[in-house]
């Protein structure tokens, strides 16, 4: 038997609909990660940027002490380093002038569920050696490409297609937000009493 509860006030309800666009770089940026695994790392003679991989020796240090080290780690420049026992923010910028025989060093603060128990939550000293740099070249837009990429007769139906995928996922999540929003609204001013042996079963 479903219970009975009054309805909560839901008229006059106030939402707020995200108003966020798509942008040409929104769709430039959906297209290269369609192409990514068509692309292919080429050397290169600068400084790495975001996207880029640069090959490096790391070492970690707790004072003088050697934690561990790597020869020729490859590693995706991004904002954030992830480590398995740390993370390293603003990685980006660390590397941003960093051009192949550099070496930059940054404090890491390691995890408290670290393999090593005497390091769990100390910061410890990362030196990085950029050994080479590699930029991310994407396929040309060939007939044959497009035609692999789901038979598109140019390079400007592709990027239709892609906003226009877009557009549905933000649309999705639109709604999502807005139902999100109602349902947080309704029960919070809610009153009713739930059966202790829901509870119970919601529970275990």
């Amino acid at each position: 038997v479903r219970p009975e509860f009054d309805l909560p006030a839901w008229k006059g309800l106030s939402i707020s609909r995200p108003a966020r666009e798509i942008t040409a770089a929104d769709v430039d940026e959906a297209l290269v990660g369609h192409l990514r695994e068509r692309a292919r790392f080429v050397p290169h003679a600068g400084v790495p940027s975001a996207g880029d991989l640069i090959v490096a020796k790391l070492v970690f240090k707790d004072g003088d002490r050697v934690l561990s080290e790597a020869d020729e780690a490859e590693i995706v420049v991004r904002d954030r380093l992830s480590f398995a026992d740390a993370s390293l923010p603003g990685f980006a910028k660390l590397v941003a002038k960093a051009a192949p025989g550099t070496t930059v060093s940054a404090t890491v603060k390691v995890s408290d569920e670290a393999a090593l128990e005497d390091v769990r939550g100390k910061d410890v000293t990362m030196e990085l050696t950029v050994l080479d740099v590699k930029r991310l070249e994407l396929p040309e837009m060939t007939p044959t490409l497009l035609e692999e990429l789901g038979g598109f007769e140019s390079a400007d139906d592709l990027q239709a297609a892609v906003r226009k995928q877009l557009e549905g996922q933000l649309e999705w999540h639109r709604r999502r937000q807005v139902r999100q929003q109602v349902a947080n609204a309704l029960t919070a001013s809610a009153s009713w009493d739930l059966p202790p042996a829901l509870l119970r079963r919601q529970a275990q």
